[in-house]
Formats: structure tokens, sequence, C-alpha cells
């Protein structure tokens, strides 16, 4: 990728649960986190068939499903890892499952693509890569406004903001340990986050989003 290889803005993420745990990758690829975290059984969720393949390869149990509907019951994981996956999807469907699916004082390793990541691409790239950009940033600006994406490949991918997680993490009950970023132009690039999870029915009474109702407005 040349200019726009990220190398230089990731930051070591370890993925340290208890010997006892069980643990879900949400959007697991081929399993190289799930090979990296600690624990006494390590589940994925893949959509993808050849990267769940590649997973079941290296001895891990796979489920094909989507991150919007994880197939599993409420407080089921001790631990819970999702690493660039949420902008890809419904990000708030996702916070919400896995809060739900993560038992109380739970751990979960979340890791995010910042605005920072595609104005690299708006700024530094070809003119495929400028157009890749851009899309991106509106349709995360759209999607900020409106909760719904653009349609076609227009609307397929978003960044996350500090601001729209903090407010899913206050609306599930789940509480910030640690947040790191490296950032570009002072637009985080990527941003790495450790939760637990706290009183889940309190935070789901005192949040100000009400799903199924008119359509909530997340800050950019």
């Amino acid at each position: 990728m040349g200019a726009l290889s990220s190398y230089g803005y990731l930051l070591p993420q370890t993925f340290d649960f208890p010997s006892s745990a069980v643990v879900l990758d949400v959007g697991c690829g081929v399993g190289a986190q799930l090979g990296e975290a600690s624990g006494r059984l390590k589940i994925g969720v893949e959509p993808d068939v050849a990267s769940a393949n590649k997973s079941r390869e290296r001895g891990f149990p796979v489920v094909r499903a989507y991150a919007e509907h994880l197939p599993f019951t409420d407080d089921t994981f001790d631990g819970i890892i999702c690493k660039v996956v949420l902008c890809l999807t419904r990000e708030d469907e996702v916070m919400r499952e896995i809060a739900r699916v993560l038992k109380r004082n739970g751990k979960c390793y979340l890791a995010f693509n910042g605005s920072g990541y595609y104005l690299r691409y708006l700024l530094l790239g070809s003119w495929k890569d400028r157009l890749y950009g851009l899309r991106t940033l509106i349709n995360t600006w759209w999607w900020a406004m409106t909760h719904r994406r653009l349609p076609g490949f227009i609307g397929d991918t978003i960044y996350q903001s500090g601001r729209r997680l903090r407010a899913y993490f206050k609306s599930n009950g789940l509480q910030i340990v640690s947040e790191r970023q490296k950032c570009f132009l002072g637009f985080p690039v990527f941003i790495y986050t450790e939760v637990i999870s706290g009183n889940k029915t309190a935070a789901r009474g005192e949040s100000s989003v009400v799903y199924g109702a008119a359509p909530p407005q997340y800050q950019v």
C-alpha cells in the first residue's frame, strides 16, 4: 500500500482473560486473535465461509453469524474480542449484542477504525483510495444524522468516533477501563478500548437511546 500502510499507527493489544474463561471473538476472521487470547474455551463468530473454515482448521469452533445477531443466550461469555469489525456493521446493534452476551464483570477488548484512517485515504491515496475515503466519511456523517446507511457499496463502511462509542458503552452498561489511539492530523486512525460489563439493567433504564423509536442522533 506504500504511503497508506497503517503499520505505523498500530498499537500492541493483548487479550488477557482468566485461564477458566469462555471467550468469544466477534468477527474472528481466520482465528488470529483467538490464537493469541487466553481462556479455557475460545469460540468465533464469522459470516465469511472461507475465513470461518480457516479458523476451524486452527482448532477453534466457529459459528457462522452476523455481529448484529449473535446466536447465544444472555450472559454467556467471560470475555469478548471485537477487532476492526464495527466499521462494516450497524455499530449500535453490535455493541448491544456484545453487552447482552457478556457476563457481568466480563472483559471486552475492542479495536476500531477512526476517522483518521479514512482521511489518510482521502488525502494520500490514488483516485480510487480517495473515493473510498470520501464515501466512507460521507456515509458516516449520514449514519450519524439519520441512523441509516447510504445505498449499495457507497454505504458499506463507516468509521467509529469516541463520542458515539461512549454513548453505546453507557447505554449498555459497559465501563471503560482504558482507551488508546494514534492519530493522523489529530484524527484517530485506530482506537483501542478495553471495557468491562457493569449494571446493564440500570444503564438501559437511564439510556436516552430508545430502540424501535425515532432514529437517535449520534454525534460524529
